[in-house]
């Protein structure tokens, strides 16, 4: 990578892809294209960002103790808002499922103590948290996915926008 080339997002680092796909310093370029393209294609398809970044959001309260991130795997909750009564909600009020940094693949929770049914004015919940991968630590499970795209293990395997990288590109 030259001085001037921005870092790239991509699920697997660039010479790791290249070592698997046994292409030489030569395609440098072409391999650069394919990862970014495959990388796109999976965030496409899963319809939402893979990289670990702090997210903002907004659930209406619905008297439900149990509500689900939209992001994940959730790394920290930084705070939980109250809106209504404007209050931030300590920690000992709230927790994870699973426990926030375990890495997991699969969507995490919100679980919220009962004592917050005893808010009347109670309307939503803002909840800032960090949630993805991290750069080069997506785990192995899903850097398999992004290198094998017809594998059996593969969340993407059915999907309508099939991936080929061919070096007419």
């Amino acid at each position: 990578m030259s001085k001037r080339e921005k870092p790239i997002f991509n699920l697997l680092p660039l010479e790791d892809f290249k070592a698997l796909a046994g292409i030489d310093d030569r395609e440098e370029r072409l391999a650069r294209y394919c990862l970014i393209a495959a990388t796109l294609t999976i965030e496409q398809y899963c319809k939402r960002k893979l990289s670990r970044k702090k997210h903002f959001e907004h659930i209406e309260f619905t008297r439900d103790l149990i509500l689900p991130f939209r992001e994940y795997p959730v790394s920290k909750v930084l705070a939980v808002y109250l809106i209504g009564s404007g209050e931030i909600l300590e920690p000992e009020f709230y927790g994870t499922i699973p426990d926030c940094g375990s890495g997991e693949g699969f969507p995490y929770s919100l679980s919220l103590s009962p004592a917050l049914l005893r808010y009347r004015n109670l309307r939503a919940l803002k909840i800032v948290y960090w949630a993805g991968y991290a750069l080069n630590n997506i785990g192995l499970r899903l850097a398999f996915q992004s290198t094998h795209p017809k594998s059996s293990a593969n969340c993407f395997a059915n999907s309508a926008v099939p991936f080929k990288c061919s070096s007419s590109v």
